[in-house]
């Protein structure tokens, strides 16, 4: 009997427990950082109850325990989690953060307006800060090629012995042959007629490429080519100052020129030797023109006149056969190429005001001695407010940019200096041993007969 009753009252206190336990009501309103309500976000605690925000981004939670961990996930906003002491006596007002790792709306900047991709007509390209400062040239026409299909770069001018901008850019391919090919370039809203590279790359917001016809009904005829809108930094209201500066250096080896397969200079003479006993170069030397002649070849006629000896004639030509125009080349006219790039940015804003100020400066060594370029680019941004619903601005940018190339040897890259119509002999000489220049025959002959 005194079994049962242990047992009875055991269960009693169990019961008496069960009774006495307490429970708790959560509720919560869910909002953006902009105060809209957030529905259908999850709300859930550690014991594993959950539920969900309605239209109004309210929800409601029991809970026994006075302790709990909150936790509550929204796409696009980053998770929420917060520990709790039950119960609350206000509704609990959450607010989500934005997820920094979400795709960011895209828009397409005509000029004229920022219009959502979306809502955008026609065929259009567009390239974001990201994209744009992936490479570090100091020139943005660099730095836009291989970043999208729609723009064509002609090289057929270009090589790496002519240090010049004449890369020749399309959109859509060519569609004229007489007029001006080059597509229509607007820079803050206005056409742009100067030098593409004179923009300084690390101005650059962002870049817009306009490719079919639709660019026509906005900037008329001249659009045919197509268009690209070039959109620069600009600051923003309420943010406090900020400075910015990057640098970087880029420096790049000289060509190896070893690695082409030439003719070595004692075959090349042998060559030269052969032809002229079988009486090849009368009809040159003869020649009322005088066409210009190799030096070994001078020095043969030389000796067979008699104006020189064959023994000094022949110790000359010994010495050219150790000679490796490519060494020369290597020593006399080329450096490592070293491009460096140098960028300060301040900006800042107030209720009624911002502005952005920036200062640039690049100096690109080329690999041709002597043959360098330098710029130095201002640019200031204001912006007013005045009253609501009106707002003026002002821009100034400043671009200086020299260009030296030189004349001499130093500014022809190799297999640019010609001997006639033939290529430069492998032997030639550009340096005389007391360290003067070395004159080479181009066209016409310096020796006199």
């Amino acid at each position: 009997m005194s079994k049962y009753l242990f047992y009875l009252f055991i269960s009693y206190l169990s019961l008496s427990s069960a009774w006495a336990q307490e429970i708790y009501t959560l509720r919560g309103i869910i909002t953006n950082p902009e105060g809209l309500a957030l529905a259908g976000a999850t709300v859930s605690l550690a014991s594993g109850q959950q539920s969900t925000s309605d239209s109004k981004g309210l929800f409601t939670l029991t809970s026994s325990q006075k302790q709990i961990s909150l936790s509550i996930s929204f796409v696009g906003y980053q998770a929420y989690q917060q520990q709790l002491n039950l119960p609350l006596k206000d509704t609990l007002q959450i607010t989500l953060q934005a997820d920094s790792y979400q795709l960011e709306a895209v828009t397409v900047a005509t000029g004229y307006q920022q219009v959502p991709k979306e809502r955008a007509t026609g065929a259009f390209e567009n390239l974001n800060t990201e994209l744009i400062n992936r490479g570090v040239s100091t020139d943005i026409l660099s730095r836009l090629e291989a970043l999208t299909p729609a723009l064509q770069f002609d090289k057929r001018d270009f090589n790496i012995n002519a240090n010049s901008n004449t890369n020749r850019l399309s959109i859509r391919g060519v569609n004229t042959i007489n007029a001006d090919a080059s597509p229509l370039i607007i820079l803050d809203n206005f056409p742009y007629e100067g030098d593409i590279n004179s923009i300084n790359p690390n101005d650059v917001a962002s870049i817009s490429i306009l490719k079919d016809a639709a660019a026509a009904s906005i900037w008329g005829a001249r659009a045919g080519n197509g268009v690209i809108v070039i959109t620069t930094k600009k600051g923003n209201y309420q943010k406090p100052f900020q400075v910015n500066f990057n640098s970087n250096i880029n420096i790049t080896a000289k060509p190896r020129l070893l690695d082409f397969p030439q003719l070595s200079s004692s075959s090349y003479i042998a060559i030269e030797r052969d032809l002229f006993s079988r009486g090849f170069y009368q009809s040159q030397e003869n020649n009322l023109r005088r066409p210009a002649l190799s030096p070994v070849v001078e020095l043969l006629i030389a000796a067979r006149d008699g104006r020189i000896s064959t023994a000094s004639a022949e110790e000359q030509i010994n010495d050219l056969s150790t000679i490796d125009v490519r060494e020369e080349y290597l020593r006399e006219v080329y450096r490592p190429a070293v491009n460096s790039q140098y960028a300060l940015q301040m900006s800042g804003g107030t209720s009624k005001n911002h502005y952005t100020f920036s200062l640039g400066y690049d100096e690109n060594l080329q690999s041709l001695k002597s043959n360098q370029q330098n710029r130095l680019t201002l640019k200031t941004s204001q912006f007013w407010k005045p009253i609501k619903n009106i707002e003026i601005s002002a821009d100034i940018l400043y671009s200086n940019r020299q260009q030296e190339q030189a004349p001499s040897f130093a500014g022809i890259g190799y297999n640019q200096l010609r001997l006639g119509a033939r290529q430069l002999y492998p032997y030639a000489v550009l340096r005389n041993a007391d360290g003067s220049a070395a004159a080479v025959d181009k066209d016409y002959r310096s020796f006199i007969t």
